[in-house]
């Protein structure tokens, strides 16, 4: 007959092991979901999601604006560092290239969706940049307005031209990149100041859409007859930041401080 000692030393043991092994799994489950869910904060009804992000070297880089291209790589403007540079996600790889204008400030990148190219914008150097990545060169034009302080960028598919925001002169500048020569429109409203990538390209009306933050305006300019059409927003502020526009054709805009998102009903 066993010594009942003996079996209880010996359930006291496993039951002790168990309970271990039981806390150790729950401290995993709750490590794993922590580094899921709480920080990421993401709400118990919805999918899991895990961020990943690459360092840019050095740090003083100041990466401004990114731009996707077909393939899925990111190419990102560096204003401090004075580069274009291009992250593979898939290698985890990331290249850049120098811009031949000392202390440019790019501040802006466009994809070209038709030749595979990127389009950016200097502006310190006041110039239109190029970069063709399959063959690694930069091309460079200079803005006819001197200091114009461009900020903003857009690339055309229905015509193949840019055209980019000039805050300092309040004007609305096209590259026609078949002629290499610029046109640009003067805003109407004197207070007009851009804010940074605030330019849209609407398909639909072959125009183009802009924000006056200074003026509390929308703007749009359309490049077949030269004509500019603004919209005063309702409420009285400096602090639109931002323009899109949805599948059923509207314009939204952001009031950063007055914290709130607006609605423009497609003109006609």
């Amino acid at each position: 007959m066993e010594n009942p000692i003996v079996l209880a030393m010996f359930y006291e043991k496993y039951i002790f092991f168990v309970a271990t092994l039981l806390c150790i799994v729950c401290i995993i489950v709750i490590f794993h979901n922590s580094i899921i869910k709480g920080v990421l904060a993401i709400p118990s009804d919805q999918t899991d999601v895990i961020f990943f992000t690459w360092k840019i070297l050095p740090p003083t880089s100041d990466i401004k604006s990114i731009s996707i291209d077909f393939s899925g790589n990111i190419y990102f403007a560096e204003k401090n560092g004075n580069k274009i540079g291009r992250l593979v996600p898939s290698s985890k790889t990331v290249t850049e290239w120098v811009i031949p204008t000392n202390s440019s400030g790019p501040v802006g990148v466009d994809f070209d969706s038709l030749s595979g190219n990127i389009y950016f914008i200097e502006s310190n150097g006041n110039k239109i940049g190029r970069l063709v990545p399959s063959a690694n060169t930069l091309t460079e034009w200079a803005i006819p307005t001197n200091s114009s302080g461009p900020i903003g960028i857009q690339f055309d598919p229905s015509s193949g031209n840019l055209y980019f925001a000039e805050n300092n002169t309040k004007k609305i500048g096209r590259l026609d990149l078949s002629t290499n020569s610029f046109t640009e429109w003067t805003i109407p409203t004197n207070l007009g100041k851009f804010g940074f990538k605030d330019i849209l390209f609407v398909p639909q009306s072959q125009s183009f859409y802009f924000i006056e933050s200074n003026g509390n305006k929308i703007g749009r300019l359309v490049p077949s007859n030269s004509t500019i059409t603004e919209w005063a927003i309702p409420t009285n502020s400096n602090d639109i930041t931002g323009i899109s526009s949805g599948f059923s054709d509207d314009i939204y805009f952001l009031k950063k401080n007055g914290n709130k998102i607006g609605r423009m009903g497609y003109p006609d």
